[in-house]
């Protein structure tokens, strides 16, 4: 595992930019997956364009019946009962995961800042019950160590359950009269973090 990821310029993907898309989706249309597609997976792959680690999408991997369909084996990232996560950082990806052994790094929650769902502005324990459950089953397996929670507006690391409390890391890109922060402190300690889980730092 290479220990000396560099973090990546901000002009590969600028806060700017990210700002622009979402302030764009939450106007025109608040859906999820335009967030998930659009503004986060766009980001995870600029900071981690130097790595070996790739960004999936396992929103929609569904086996679809057909003859010719690769039978999608998804226990080792899906929780029983649970849906898959949104996104997912790892390396030695396939998507039949039969003859390889996959590295999960991280689960990636994405929720709509414009949702009920949505996480900034709120005490933790206000968390949607549902997300809450989401998140503990994703941790639950053995095979993710960590999940990503966010909405855009805020990214919520977190390990184990206590981590709800004080343990977790949290970054706020709203102020608290719910503008864009105009400084990029927490926009690069967000992306630190992102590495820092790929280095496997805690």
């Amino acid at each position: 595992m290479n220990k000396n990821i560099p973090i990546v310029s901000n002009d590969n993907f600028p806060y700017e930019a990210y700002k622009d898309i979402v302030d764009k989706y939450i106007e025109k249309d608040s859906r999820e997956l335009n967030f998930q597609n659009r503004a986060i997976l766009v980001m995870l792959e600029s900071i981690l364009l130097n790595t070996d680690v790739e960004v999936v999408d396992t929103s929609t991997l569904y086996y679809r019946g057909k003859k010719n369909s690769p039978k999608i084996i998804n226990e080792q990232f899906t929780a029983k009962g649970s849906g898959p996560p949104d996104l997912l950082l790892v390396r030695n990806w396939h998507l039949n995961n039969r003859d390889n052994t996959v590295e999960y790094l991280a689960a990636i929650e994405v929720k709509s800042p414009s949702s009920a769902e949505a996480i900034w502005g709120k005490e933790v324990q206000k968390y949607n019950n549902r997300t809450i459950k989401q998140v503990f089953e994703t941790l639950s397996l053995e095979t993710i160590p960590v999940v990503i929670l966010t909405d855009c507006c805020r990214w919520h690391f977190l390990r184990e359950e206590k981590d709800l409390n004080n343990a977790s890391l949290s970054f706020d890109l709203l102020d608290e009269n719910e503008h864009w922060k105009k400084e990029t402190k927490e926009w690069d300690d967000i992306k630190n973090a992102i590495l820092d889980v790929v280095k496997g730092s805690n």
